[in-house]
């Protein structure tokens, strides 16, 4: 019998070469398109989060533009002139953070700008309005000190409105929630004028102290004007000089500077290349705190209204603006950055807005 062979046939070096050159291929081109997808949905996430970023932020600092100048003079108000130096911008209890925090033309004014001095020289503003929250918001200020450095307030008990309600629906002027805190910014006035002042204690029977060397530097009991002694309290009848007359009243504000500052990264060394610009928030002398992460930039500009010339210009810098009173419109752009380090950080969005605060805008034509 004779015996067929059949031989088993393979698969030839080359053909295996081209296979696996082929399957590299088709894997190849899978987690390129993989990588593309995933690319594109963290850009897209990327945007998403800049943008709800940017329009939160913005929201923020729209709420309080509307508000500026209600219930202060839209002059502004005078601060202390020849005492211990200028009153500063957004000062905390530790340090100043714009690079040239004065106040132009020394005074606060519903909207102060300034131009350039957040960090990589983005703008920053200050906006100041009432706090109507204050249980003792306008009314009578019993007592002043000789110096100026303390003065006594209303010790009853007031409801939202103002008006006098037992407790719990009333509030005193010392309330936990409502009440004063060290770092607020008191605006007393009377017939003789306005001024400003900075609460460095809460005491006992209603008393504030004012004390010198506060964060913002408005405590000038030896200053010449723009202080509280200059209210008044010397024309007092003996033998109590410490009763006012005439009769004073107080307020507590809202004093609100935006600026940017360059936060340090993961490695906590400024410089390094992880940085991260953070936009801050800052009330009164209390310690600013961040209001989102990786904003590039801040551009303020301000539509004026000059009664001299009877022009209005639009979109004027604001270092350009010689008075904070004939702002009539803020102009605000955020750009935000995404977040990473070196060329992850390529991706922006930017967000504008205008706001014609109602206290700012109107101007008696009649």
């Amino acid at each position: 019998m004779r015996r067929s062979q059949h031989l088993a046939s393979g698969f030839t070096l080359m053909e295996v070469l081209v296979s696996m050159a082929l399957g590299l291929l088709v894997i190849g081109a899978g987690v390129t398109l993989f990588k593309t997808a995933t690319n594109v949905t963290q850009t897209a996430l990327s945007r998403s989060d800049m943008q709800q970023n940017a329009r939160g932020a913005l929201a923020i600092i729209t709420r309080d533009l509307t508000q500026a100048s209600i219930g202060i003079p839209q002059a502004g108000i005078a601060l202390p002139t020849g005492g211990a130096g200028n009153a500063l911008a957004a000062c905390g209890p530790t340090q100043c953070y714009l690079t040239n925090g004065v106040y132009p033309n020394n005074l606060l004014a519903p909207v102060v700008p300034f131009d350039a001095q957040g960090a990589n020289n983005t703008d920053a503003i200050t906006i100041a309005y009432i706090d109507n929250t204050w249980p003792v918001t306008n009314k009578p200020v019993s007592t002043i000190s000789p110096n100026g450095t303390s003065i006594t307030v209303d010790t009853n008990t007031y409801d939202s409105s103002g008006n006098a309600a037992p407790a719990p629906n009333g509030k005193t002027y010392n309330d936990p929630v409502f009440g004063s805190r060290v770092g607020d910014v008191l605006m007393i006035f009377n017939t003789n004028g306005y001024a400003v002042a900075t609460v460095t204690a809460v005491g006992a029977n209603g008393q504030l102290t004012l004390a010198q060397g506060d964060p913002l530097n408005v405590n000038q009991p030896g200053a010449v004007a723009g202080n509280v002694r200059s209210l008044g309290y010397a024309a007092c009848p003996a033998p109590n000089q410490a009763q006012l007359c005439p009769s004073t009243s107080a307020a507590r504000l809202n004093v609100v500077t935006y600026f940017t500052q360059i936060n340090p990264g993961p490695d906590g060394i400024v410089g390094t290349g992880d940085d991260y610009p953070q936009l801050m928030r800052q009330l009164n002398a209390q310690r600013a705190i961040p209001l989102t992460d990786y904003v590039a930039a801040m551009t303020v500009s301000y539509d004026i209204f000059n009664s001299n010339t009877n022009q209005y210009q639009a979109g004027i810098d604001g270092v350009q603006v010689p008075n904070s009173a004939e702002i009539r419109k803020i102009n605000i752009s955020l750009t935000l950055q995404s977040s990473g380090t070196g060329a992850a950080r390529n991706e922006t969005y930017t967000v504008s807005t205008a706001v014609a605060p109602r206290d700012l805008s109107f101007q008696n034509r009649y």
